[in-house]
């Protein structure tokens, strides 16, 4: 079920479809600029800049700096998170730095510090 997810966030044609993926295993350094969405199951250091969703995977770390449209966040950032939209920490989310956003959905058991 979990492929037919992805499937569909990466068949999606407007900004917030998934486009990019860091695997899990993959680290990736520097600057990381994409059109649409992302999905990081890896480790991520550098700058993230994103015109639509970030996914954050419960492998996934982030040492970075984040601008984004939106993020759902079930891994580790890092990092000041700038989102246009909503930043959703979801139970086993870890988050370390700031946060400016339009909307926060933070769930029982996420860190924020």
């Amino acid at each position: 079920m979990a492929s037919s997810k992805i499937k569909d966030l990466v068949s999606s044609s407007d900004s917030r479809g998934i486009n990019t993926i860091i695997g899990h295993g993959t680290v990736v350094e520097g600057t990381l600029t994409v059109p649409h969405g992302i999905r990081v199951d890896g480790h991520l250091k550098g700058e993230v800049r994103s015109e639509g969703m970030l996914i954050v995977g419960e492998e996934g770390l982030i040492e970075a700096d984040v601008k984004v449209k939106d993020a759902t966040i079930s891994g580790k950032i890092i990092g000041d998170v700038d989102a246009d939209g909503k930043v959703h920490l979801k139970t086993q989310a870890v988050l370390r730095g700031k946060i400016k956003t339009r909307l926060l959905v933070v769930e029982e058991g996420a860190v924020f510090k």
